[in-house]
């Protein structure tokens, strides 16, 4: 049995955040079974390698700076794992690799695309080394994965496309045993072995892969909300919550503004019919939305 979850970066925002999200984790697994938990970097540690990378293009001094911020977000976030030498080895290695990188943005004061989706690429590679981490201090068989070995795709940077075929041979050939895989998101790499980011959506979509390479019986979709609403709660008092949406309803919603899922994501969930769940992590006990091929009994287009 195969299952797939991806954590979005509201899940991961400090330290009570990763222990409840680490417990979503151990309840999804059992023996026998393969868990596929994608993650995204830690909650708005995205925006801060972005400024990081344009500050170091004029300031390097206070690019530096701003590596020491997220360095202390994640030693906030991840307090308990920090203290094991190995891991705290590793974490130093990650951010000194970031720091040179960023110096030679401010010596050659640009940063290239190619060079921004490698900057970009340390807020997953932290959390989900940090994740497994944790899911092993908690005696989890937990094991690091590094999408950019399995996720192929052309050298369109920013948004770079997936080369599906290469890529589930991939992921078919490494995730292959009952265990915890914890997979970074967003990210891949080309044919050169160059890092990409698969752009907005990435971690969802990532996902998703994953779950049609290695024909998963779900995709749980953890975030910040109770799932798709039957409108804006903003405007409209009587909004509830969908219990069941269609992928055609799903795809929809999102195109016109809805924010729980990219669209992109459902491409290979539907190609394989594979159900989507989105599901609140503050909220683990709530049902959440279901999307699949059917659509549900209180569709968008039903008034309360």
């Amino acid at each position: 049995m195969v299952k797939v979850l991806k954590i979005g970066g509201s899940s991961l925002g400090n330290k009570r955040r990763v222990r409840n999200v680490a417990d979503i984790i151990a309840n999804s697994w059992s023996e026998g079974v393969i868990l596929a938990v994608i993650v995204s970097a830690v909650g708005g540690i995205t925006d801060q390698l972005l400024n990081c990378a344009h500050t170091a293009e004029n300031n390097g001094e206070l690019a530096k700076e701003k590596i020491n911020k997220i360095r202390r977000k994640h030693f906030d976030v991840f307090a308990e794992e920090l203290k094991e030498e190995t891991t705290l080895d590793q974490v130093n290695r990650l951010l000194d690799e970031l720091k040179d990188l960023l110096k030679g943005v401010s010596l050659v004061r640009e940063c290239s695309p190619r060079t921004l989706d490698l900057v970009l690429s340390f807020g997953e590679r932290l959390s989900a080394f940090l994740m497994t981490a944790l899911l092993r201090h908690k005696g989890l068989n937990a094991e690091y994965v590094d999408a950019r070995d399995l996720v192929i795709t052309n050298s369109n940077h920013g948004n770079a496309r997936v080369l599906k075929d290469e890529t589930y041979n991939w992921i078919q050939y490494k995730i292959n045993k009952p265990k915890i895989y914890v997979i970074t998101g967003f990210i891949g790499s080309n044919k050169d072995g160059i890092t990409t980011t698969i752009g907005r959506g990435g971690s969802d979509y990532t996902a998703a892969l994953f779950a049609a390479a290695l024909d998963s019986e779900s995709i749980e979709i953890w975030t910040d909300v109770d799932g798709f609403m039957s409108a804006d709660p903003r405007m409209v008092k009587e909004a509830f919550v969908l219990p069941q949406v269609s992928y055609e309803e799903a795809m929809e919603m999102s195109f016109f503004g809805a924010k729980v899922i990219h669209p992109q994501t459902l491409v290979p969930a539907i190609a394989k019919n594979i159900p989507v769940y989105i599901k609140n992590s503050f909220s683990a006990k709530m049902p959440g939305t279901l999307i699949s091929p059917e659509i549900g009994r209180a569709s968008c287009r039903e008034r309360v």
